[in-house]
C-alpha cells in the first residue's frame, strides 16, 4: 500500500540515509504529501482541528510546493522526533476535521 496514511503508519525516526531508503518505497506524490503533513501538524501544534485558513482541503500541499523534492529526507531527518510530533498533530486535525488524510 503507497497512501499518506500508510506512510505516516510506518514511519520511525531514522538516520538520513534511511529516511531516504524510506520515501523512496512511495510515488513522488505520497513524498510531497508526508512533507505537507508535516507542516499542516507542525502549523496547528496548538490546535486539535485544522484552523479555517489553513485546512488542506484549501491550501493542499501548497505549503510544500516549493521544496525540492531531493531535499524532503534532509529536511525529515533534520526535524528529528518532532516528525512523530507533527505527525500525530496532523492524524488528530485530520480526524477531529473530519479530513481523510489520503485526500491531501
Amino acid at each position: 500500500m503507497s497512501n499518506l496514511e500508510y506512510a505516516i503508519n510506518t514511519f520511525t525516526p531514522r538516520p538520513e540515509q534511511d529516511v531516504q531508503s524510506f520515501l523512496d518505497q512511495f510515488p513522488a506524490s505520497v513524498q510531497l504529501q508526508f512533507v505537507s503533513a508535516l507542516y499542516h501538524g507542525r502549523t496547528h501544534i496548538q490546535h486539535t482541528k485544522f484552523t479555517t485558513d489553513e485546512d488542506p482541503r484549501t491550501i493542499g500541499t501548497t505549503n510544500a510546493d516549493h521544496i525540492s523534492s531531493n531535499e524532503y529526507a534532509r529536511l525529515i531527518w533534520e526535524k528529528g522526533d518532532n516528525v512523530i510530533v507533527y505527525l500525530n498533530k496532523f492524524r488528530e486535525c485530520a480526524n477531529n476535521s473530519n479530513f481523510d488524510i489520503n485526500t491531501l
